[in-house]
C-alpha cells in the first residue's frame, strides 16, 4: 500500500499529495556507516528532484490515460501471454531476480521471483528477445524504455513493502487462478 503525506502546494493554497520517502514495515539502520548516509542523501537528493519535476506528478498509481501506449500492450495482451506461456515452460531454468540484479537481495533471497529480460538498463537480450518477438515489438513502442522483462511470481510469494524511484507498468498477463482474496502486497 502506498503512503501518501499531504503538502501544501507552493503559492497556490492548495493541497497534493506525495509519496513519502521512507518504506513503512522496514526498519531503518540503528547505526549506519558514512558510506550508507552518504548513499542515502544521493538517495534522498533524487527523490526530491524526481517528486520536484516529475511531469505528471507522483501519485502511487497513474491513470493509464496519462500514457498512450498502454493501449497498446493491452490491445497485444494475447500475444504477449502466448509468448509468456512458452517462456513458463522453462521456469525452473529462469534466474531468480536476485541473481541479476543485487538490490533484490533488500526484498527477497529464495526462489520465488523469476524474471526472464528483455532488456535491462538499455542492454538488450538477443537471445530473450528471439524467443519472444511479438512481445519485443509491443514494448518497443514505450517511449523511454530502458527495462522490460516478464516477472514471475511463485503462487504465494511475498514481497514487503518497497520504494523504487522509477516509473513501473504491470500487466498482469497470467493472473493467480484461485478464490483466495489478494491484498496489495501479497496473495
Amino acid at each position: 500500500m502506498c503512503k501518501h503525506e499531504h503538502a501544501s502546494a507552493k503559492g497556490s493554497g492548495h493541497s497534493h499529495e506525495t509519496q513519502r520517502l521512507e518504506t513503512e514495515g522496514i526498519a531503518p539502520m540503528d547505526r549506519p556507516g558514512l558510506l550508507a548516509r552518504f548513499f542515502m542523501s544521493v538517495v534522498r537528493h533524487a527523490e526530491r528532484l524526481n517528486l520536484r519535476y516529475a511531469k505528471h506528478g507522483n501519485p502511487c498509481v497513474y491513470d493509464n490515460a496519462l500514457f498512450p501506449w498502454v493501449a497498446n500492450i493491452e490491445r497485444n495482451w494475447i500475444d504477449i501471454r502466448t509468448e509468456l506461456d512458452r517462456v513458463l515452460l522453462r521456469r525452473n531454468e529462469l534466474p531468480n531476480i536476485q541473481d541479476i540484479t543485487a538490490d533484490a537481495k533488500s526484498i527477497t533471497e529464495d526462489s520465488g521471483w523469476k524474471i526472464f529480460l528483455l532488456v535491462a538498463y538499455g542492454i538488450e537480450s538477443k537471445l530473450n528477445i528471439s524467443l519472444c518477438p511479438q512481445t519485443w515489438k509491443i514494448v518497443q513502442q514505450i517511449p523511454g524504455l530502458k527495462t522490460a522483462m516478464f516477472s514471475i511470481f511463485q503462487p504465494s510469494k511475498r514481497l514487503p513493502p518497497h520504494f523504487l524511484s522509477i516509473s513501473k507498468s504491470h500487466s498482469g498477463s497470467r493472473p493467480i487462478s484461485s478464490t483466495k482474496r489478494c491484498s496489495s502486497w501479497h496473495c
